[in-house]
């Protein structure tokens, strides 16, 4: 049974009751005892690949999640948000070994996946749900309507959305926002904003365009995703980044794609 603590939901901002939200979806095999650590140093050591630290953990017995959400809202996107994720994630792990075996030997490159009436809508707005609830900061308020409105396609422009496959087994790693700063070539400091969600087979990483001074060339960039009405189930080709478990493991190496930056 999933644990209830009095609180404010991280999507429609009501206080009262929170419940266990599994990120990813219980149906994908997120059902096992896990360790959750936390913290900033806990934070600094999965980003940059070094060993957990000694910190504090909390086991689950329920698998990975956090108690933030509502009864409402995790109905709400139980029902209407979690199955096209949770039918990739089968279709992505039943293709892994033929990936693996096609990664390239740096451990980077792209996959092809044909997606037959897929639902594009409820996939992104799954992936930004979990976003709401791993954000810390309560700033993504503007998510509100575009998540309790399963029709809405309003995602504010202020974000864009990155999608990478990760074939291989490897830890989970969930971060809040934070600011990379980028030095210029002729000096001075830029800033990107963005917040990163490791859930093999995914890697996700959201940017935050209102709060960044740079603008990416984004390679698995989904955010079109949004604008595609819910009623529509088109037959995708999407072309995604896909990475070696090693380089996953060091989320830094893969926030920011390599050929990215373009000053504003």
């Amino acid at each position: 049974m999933s644990r209830k603590i009095e609180g404010v939901c991280r999507v429609c901002d009501k206080q009262t009751k929170l419940t266990f939200e599994h990120i990813p979806p219980r149906s994908s095999g997120n059902d096992h005892k896990v360790q959750l650590y936390s913290g900033v140093d806990c934070v600094k050591s999965s980003l940059f690949g070094l060993d957990s630290p000694d910190g504090e953990y909390v086991i689950q017995q329920q698998g990975m999640g956090f108690v933030r959400l509502c009864t409402d809202c995790n109905s709400l996107f139980g029902r209407h948000y979690v199955k096209p994720y949770v039918w990739l994630n089968k279709d992505v792990r039943s293709k892994a070994k033929s990936m693996r075996k096609e990664m390239p030997e740096n451990g980077r490159g792209y996959v092809w996946l044909s997606l037959h009436e897929f639902m594009p809508l409820a996939f992104i707005k799954h992936v930004i749900s979990n976003f709401c609830v791993i954000d810390s900061t309560g700033s993504m308020e503007d998510c509100r309507e575009f998540l309790l409105d399963p029709e809405s396609t309003a995602l504010s422009g202020r974000y864009r959305l990155r999608m990478l496959i990760v074939p291989e087994p490897t830890k989970t790693c969930m971060s809040g926002w934070m600011v990379l700063l980028l030095g210029k070539p002729g000096g001075g400091i830029d800033t990107i904003r963005l917040a990163c969600l490791l859930v093999p087979p995914f890697a996700f990483v959201l940017y935050d365009l209102e709060h960044s001074s740079l603008r990416l060339d984004l390679d698995g960039d989904i955010t079109s995703m949004a604008s595609i009405p819910s009623d529509q189930h088109p037959d995708i080709i999407m072309t995604l980044p896909v990475m070696s478990a090693q380089i996953a493991a060091i989320p830094a190496q893969w926030m920011l794609p390599t050929q990215s930056i373009n000053v504003q």
